[in-house]
């Protein structure tokens, strides 16, 4: 049986490429596939690795040439009268069809074979998905085969080529058309997933994406059945006489209609089941992860989540409706019953629309939408709520939707990362729900206060504390019962406790003043397992500042708990309209990053000048420090010492834009001997790259004596694009996919210096790559016409950005401290006959300063430096996603990593950097890019002319056995 379909195919095939057909079919495709590739989804200017342009026009575009391909397959036999030789042949009705049905579908596949190369050339040109590009084809397959068997059933029921084309392009058409965008969006959203549901076009686009649903599959699988069998039966009514077998015939009609509706009918009982499903994506990016089932199985409340969509809204967010609502019952489904996930339509309930933006303060978005009639303005709603206890959080549309825009008209649009973000929300949420609670209900393990306190010879204020602090710790042990130990020692009667203390801390004996003798220790720590976290002296000497550094630690051990992130960066330009043309006191700003960081922590704004970090932070990010005294330099010294995470950006070379240009100039940040103490030097230089992201830049023309500036885009050799220079193995970088870094200098490590600590280089230049100690940033293309600038022979990589782990010494070991510095030059006292460390009191404020120098950190301390000021700056971002087309966060979730890998809250590392856009092509010049393109065309020349040669060959091969068989 299987020979006879073989037969059957082979004969067809022959047939096909023994005339103009087959290469006519294969040549049309592959034109009009590379054409709409690189001309209409204009592949390089959209500047994404994947082979979604390959495919956008695919269900169209094979309603045409299938419907050409089976035209003739039956009308022609019907029309020249060999149909009724078929039929007598020793051979099933089924074997006929299906040998046709196979050679069709054989013919396709050569023809999406042919584009391979395609795929091939966009993996070269950067790191592509190849998850979403084999559903595409797989779905290419399925499609075809729907549309094949369409056609061969329209072919069989009459002799006329043109009519078969014709009936079958309308029917193609007609399932293409059911669930499309721009139809389904006319109608509420149920009716909209019905009509999904028999759309040929929408379930295409659900397993090109790179899922692979049971439901879609059978849904191709049913419809090529369905008229297949309907192939079939119309041929065996050919045979019937009219006038004998009138009931058998009935029952085959009855058998064959029933066998019909079966196949299409259980799409819809399908329908109701999920699960089915291969997320074939390299991320995963349809799957709900580990880390939020591991987070929702772990709620000890109900937590609801409900989406507010309106039935009418902009024909482009439509499409996600659906989406969205089979992610919202996942998390329902994964959460065991503890969440209770919702889906409403405001507009059709007052109460729940009026709930909605009293409550949860939402609101509808205007949108314009147009029809055949007019354009018109709809109200629509496109957010979600994630509700824990009393706390909630609001996901609205900028939330959710990802936009990228080519500057031309066409607008891509997509969810941004819902599990992320519903992942986050719900976080956030439970954390901010359980601060409200016990701090001690949520430690896993028991945690021990150990302070190392002198008995005798404290001063009479710390003194008046340490009486308090004993009364507070005893309610601490109360509301922990047997969660907390509270032990306090004395390093002034017990050497050897003195001298551990000392070189595993760096807690070292403190003054009572300046001129003073006398010593003692008044060090206050918290014990979680190996970790020892070091409160400081209360600021304010009170003990309430005691129980806000107490809560601070207490969080840092408790999991779930929000993080405080400490930030220092410029604060702007002073005079906003001034800084608006270039000049008058413009300054960087950081605000986009600031808004990303309160999305997932709790961010503060730190005054370093003071000389102190607060208590209550995790970790500190330090952004274009320019010209730090030696207070702001203490600050941050110590607070690596306490075990924190420093996260610097810094760079000797700092960019500012004036009116027309962006112009470099050498800083002093203030921390140069600070690094360098701790085997990291930043010199003034920057590193160029050939694999760079480009620049806006003005190309000058005279014409009759007037200067012409036309702005363009230049490959720009100090806006790095690093790609291969990312570290796979730390889990910071390794899922960024890529990142751009704007003037960067060189980091040079001592390794010797850092020998006992851990070195990570995180981020590095490419192997085309060099350094200058130029910083004349303009562009020369006159003297220099590839890149603007002097390229050497020889290239380097470059570190852009490294951690170092371990145990750091402080800067300041043995040295006075600079808070009692300036408390000497403020009360006129010669600050260099005095101790180092010490306690003093200020006559005209009557305030006491309690100041130590811990002399060395835990092990767990960190320090994370970037060689860039303009790293995550707003203007930054701006032009690399000017020249992207959306919102370019690279270096936003590389800070985001950053933060979540230092304060072990790694739970949205993984899924952070999930996106339809981050996956850029690599640099290309003009020529590369006509290159490429050209090269595919070749390819696809050199494909089309195999095809036929390897036909040539099996038909001479053919040709010698046969008259090898004459002559025997």
């Amino acid at each position: 049986m299987p020979n006879r379909i073989l037969t059957v195919a082979k004969k067809e095939l022959w047939s096909y490429f023994s005339s103009p057909t087959a290469y006519i079919f294969l040549g049309t495709y592959l034109f009009v596939s590379l054409f709409a590739f690189f001309w209409v989804e204009k592949f390089f200017s959209r500047n994404i690795a994947d082979l979604r342009p390959l495919f956008e026009w695919m269900p169209i575009l094979l309603i045409f040439l299938i419907s050409t391909l089976t035209m003739k397959m039956w009308s022609e036999e019907r029309r020249v009268g060999t149909i009724e030789f078929l039929l007598t042949l020793p051979a099933k009705t089924y074997e006929l069809v299906m040998g046709k049905f196979i050679a069709c579908l054989s013919l396709v596949g050569v023809a999406l074979a042919l584009t391979l190369g395609l795929a091939v050339s966009v993996g070269f040109l950067g790191n592509v998905d190849w998850g979403p590009v084999i559903g595409a084809y797989f779905a290419s397959l399925l499609l075809a085969s729907a549309y094949i068997a369409v056609g061969l059933y329209i072919s069989s029921k009459n002799d006329s080529q043109i009519v078969s084309l014709i009936l079958t392009c309308l029917i193609c058409s007609l399932f293409y058309l059911i669930g499309a965008d721009k139809l389904v969006s006319l109608f509420g959203n149920q009716t909209s997933e019905l009509m999904k549901l028999l759309g040929s076009g929408s379930r295409f686009d659900s397993i090109s994406r790179g899922v692979i649903d049971f439901r879609d599959v059978y849904y191709y699988v049913s419809v090529a059945a369905a008229f297949l069998v309907a192939n079939t039966f119309a041929l065996d009514k050919l045979k019937w006489s009219r006038t004998s077998h009138a009931q058998s015939h009935f029952a085959a009609n009855v058998v064959t209609a029933l066998l019909f509706a079966n196949i299409i009918g259980a799409n819809f009982w399908l329908h109701k089941i999920g699960g089915l499903r291969a997320d074939l994506t390299q991320n995963k990016m349809y799957t709900i992860s580990a880390v939020t089932k591991d987070l929702v199985r772990g709620l000890e409340e109900p937590l609801l989540i409900r989406g507010y969509f309106s039935s009418q809204t902009h024909p482009l967010l439509a499409p996600w409706v659906p989406t969205v609502r089979d992610i919202l019952n996942e998390y329902q489904f994964i959460s065991n019953g503890k969440i209770l996930a919702e889906f409403v339509d405001p507009r059709d309930d007052e109460e729940i629309e009026a709930e909605a933006n009293r409550k949860y303060n939402i609101e509808p978005i205007p949108f314009q939408i147009r029809d055949r009639h007019s354009a018109s303005m709809v109200n629509s709603y496109f957010n979600i709520v994630v509700q824990y206890g009393d706390q909630f959080e609001v996901l609205n549309f900028d939330d959710l939707i990802e936009i990228k825009y080519d500057g031309m008209g066409d607008i891509d649009v997509r969810l941004r990362n819902l599990e992320y973000d519903l992942t986050r929300s719900i976080k956030k949420a439970v954390q901010a729900f359980k601060n409200n609670d016990n701090l001690f209900a949520s430690l896993k393990r028991p945690v021990k206060f150990v302070g190392y306190v002198s008995e005798k010879g404290l001063p009479k204020e710390l003194d008046s504390l340490y009486g308090e602090l004993k009364k507070a710790l005893d309610e601490y042990k109360k509301q922990a019962g047997d969660k907390l130990s509270v032990e306090f020692k004395d390093p002034s009667a017990d050497r050897k406790l003195a001298q551990h203390i000392a070189q595993s801390y760096g807690f070292k004996p403190q003054a009572l003043s300046i001129m003073a003798q006398n010593t003692f220790y008044f060090y206050l720590t918290v014990v979680d397992g190996e970790k020892v976290y070091n409160l400081g002296v209360p600021k304010d000497l009170s003990v309430d500042a005691f129980r806000t550094s107490m809560d601070s630690a207490l969080r840092r051990v408790v999991p779930g708990f929000m993080k405080t992130v400490g930030i220092f960066a410029p604060q702007g330009a002073s005079n906003p309209m001034m800084a608006r043309f270039g000049g008058g006191g413009a300054g960087k700003q950081f605000r986009l990053l600031q808004k990303k960081l309160e999305e997932n922590y709790t961010t503060q704004r730190v005054n370093l000048a003071e000389g102190t970090v607060p208590s209550e932070l995790d970790l500190l990010v330090v952004l274009a420090p320019e010209n730090l005294d030696s207070k702001a330099s203490f600050a941050i010294d110590q607070f690596l010492m306490k075990g924190g995470t420093v996260v610097l950006a810094t760079s000797p070379v700092s960019i500012q834009r004036s009116q027309r240009e962006f112009v470099a100039k050498s800083i002093k940040s203030g921390l140069e001997e600070w690094l360098g103490h701790h085997g990291i030097v930043i010199p003034e230089k920057l590193v160029g790259d050939r694999s760079n992201i480009g620049f806006p830049a003005v190309r000058k023309r005279v014409v009759s004596g007037i200067t012409i500036r036309e702005p363009y885009v230049a490959p720009y050799p100090f806006f790095i694009d690093v790609r291969g220079g990312l570290n796979q193995k730390q889990a910071i970088t390794s899922s960024l996919g890529e990142l751009a870094v704007a003037w960067p200098s060189p980091i040079e490590l001592d390794r010797e210096q850092n020998k006992e600590r851990v070195i990570t280089e995180l981020v590095k230049s490419s192997a085309q790559s060099w350094v200058t100690d130029d910083i004349n940033i303009e562009p020369n293309r006159q003297l220099y016409p590839e890149l603007g600038f002097y390229v050497p022979d020889q290239f380097s990589p470059s570190t852009l950005a490294v951690m170092i782990e371990g145990r750091f010494t402080s800067f300041f070991t043995g040295k006075e401290s600079p808070l009692l510095a300036k408390l000497d030059e403020s009360s006129g006292k010669d600050k260099s006959a005095g101790a180092s460390k010490g306690a003093q009191k200020d006559e005209d404020s009557q305030e006491t300063l309690v100041t130590s120098v811990i002399e060395k950190s835990t092990k767990g301390a960190r320090l994370v430096v970037i060689a860039s000021n303009e790293f995550a700056a707003d203007e930054t971002l701006q032009v690399a996603g000017m020249l992207d087309g959306t919102q370019y966060i690279a270096p936003i979730q590389f800070t985001e990593n950053t933060i979540d890998w230092s304060i072990q809250d790694r739970a949205l590392l993984a899924i952070r950097s999930r996106g339809h856009f981050a996956r850029t092509l690599l640099p290309l010049s003009n020529y590369d890019k006509h290159f490429w393109e050209v090269l595919n065309y070749v390819l696809a020349l050199f494909g089309l002319v195999l095809v036929w040669g390897i036909f040539r060959y099996r038909k001479r091969s053919a040709g010698k056995r046969f008259e090898s068989l004459k002559i025997a």
